[in-house]
């Protein structure tokens, strides 16, 4: 299973866009997170025609970098493309934000997992900061399953002892780099820590996404690939 970037960028690194992902299934697209800059790239390009199957929003958490465009992309899909978007994400207090967004309960469906239609997708809830709370996912198709980490500060131990033994194919790991050292209460997952965490000879199972700056260079000496942003959505 391969995923696609929309963007590889923390909040405060908007260059690289809000952090973010696409994979297709059959007719079928599914979006991970729909960040404030994601429907403004999506609209200009022909992903929404191209794959008219179901249309899903896996949502890691409600920071707006994550979740933005996600009103506005329920209401063009209703509206214009006469489409029901799935959210997927276990609180239920996502649907009182969409409200606020101005999407009405009948014009999208949120779910706290997938299983169906050849993709399953499971949230488990990580650490990321106390005010709201933050999912990574496990998504599986009929080939494989992958970890995606949303925003954390963790690598829980099982995701790591499963690409250890193959049951996960591939980590998609939330990072930062920080020259001086980690800030006290750091929210994201130093590089240095991963390092500590993750042996050489497993490193060329993570790419490392929402870059808070360049690492690029610096991760591919430790082993470790960086996400980059797909065509479609490059300016």
């Amino acid at each position: 299973m391969r995923l696609f970037f929309t963007g590889t960028g923390s909040a405060f690194n908007p260059a690289l866009g809000n952090n973010g992902a696409f994979f297709t299934h059959g007719q079928d697209l599914y979006l991970i997170d729909c960040g404030e800059t994601l429907f403004a790239k999506l609209f200009k390009t022909s992903l929404l025609s191209d794959f008219p199957g179901a249309l899903t929003v896996l949502l890691t958490h409600t920071h707006a970098d994550h979740c933005g465009s996600l009103g506005t992309l329920i209401l063009y899909a209703a509206e214009r493309l006469r489409r029901t978007l799935t959210v997927v994400h276990p609180d239920a207090g996502a649907a009182r934000l969409l409200s606020l967004m101005g999407a009405s309960a009948d014009q999208y469906r949120l779910v706290p997992a997938l299983d169906g239609r050849g993709i399953r997708a499971a949230a488990r809830q990580t650490a990321h900061v106390p005010a709201i709370p933050a999912y990574a996912y496990t998504i599986s198709d009929e080939k494989e399953t992958i970890y995606y980490s949303g925003d954390t500060r963790e690598l829980p131990a099982d995701i790591l002892d499963g690409l250890r033994q193959e049951t996960i194919a591939h980590a998609y790991q939330d990072v930062s780099d920080f020259p001086s050292g980690a800030p006290k209460g750091a929210v994201h997952l130093p590089l240095a820590t991963l390092c500590e965490l993750v042996e050489p000879a497993l490193r060329g199972k993570f790419t490392l996404m929402h870059r808070n700056r360049d690492y690029t260079d610096k991760a591919a000496g430790l082993g470790f690939v960086c996400a980059k942003i797909d065509r479609r959505f490059t300016p």
